[in-house]
């Protein structure tokens, strides 16, 4: 792997701040920082010229955000205990579930049926307002797309199968109507 950048908060269960990337070692010569500040400078040279540190340092431009730095060392922690692979084999067979349960009740769906993710992607019968409204009441959150004409359910390592059966079930009150 060359490189590899990933936000922090949903899926890898830490908050906002930290965005930790990765470069291979042979390529840190290849990039150079898109910013200046004194952490990652070296030496200073004339005319406003800076020599950056050698190693991934060189984009430590500022001081770093140590809480969201141990809530991210945390999160990774409790998330290899549990296991990456134990959560795909968890989360995706929901996804399926779900994805099935929509195409049962007429939702148009976007999300393959052979998807290997735990993401389902599905089209908005009803205003985005009265959708809202009825989730918002149910205690379910979800994100709309496409200026509210789609719906993405994201399902994590803690969802579990009588919530998708939840789900489904308020989903009955914005279902599309049958031709």
């Amino acid at each position: 792997m060359d490189f590899l950048a990933s936000g922090t908060y949903k899926w890898l269960l830490a908050g906002f701040g930290t965005a930790p990337f990765y470069v291979r070692g042979e390529l840190l010569d290849r990039i150079r920082p898109d910013r200046i500040g004194h952490m990652h400078i070296e030496k200073a040279l004339s005319d406003y010229r800076y020599e950056f540190a050698k190693a991934a340092k060189k984009f430590e431009y500022a001081t770093l955000s140590f809480v969201s730095i141990y809530q991210l060392g945390a999160s990774l922690a409790y998330l290899d205990r549990v296991g990456v692979q134990r959560i795909a084999s968890h989360t995706i067979p929901l996804a399926g579930e779900l994805r099935n349960g929509l195409v049962e009740r007429g939702f148009r769906v976007f999300t393959p049926a052979e998807n290997a993710s735990s993401i389902v992607a599905f089209f908005n019968p009803q205003p985005q307002e009265v959708v809202s409204k009825i989730l918002d009441e149910a205690g379910i959150e979800v994100s709309f797309r496409e200026n509210g004409a789609q719906i993405r359910v994201g399902i994590a390592l803690f969802n579990n199968s009588s919530e998708i059966g939840r789900f489904l079930e308020i989903v009955e009150k914005f279902r599309p109507s049958r031709p």
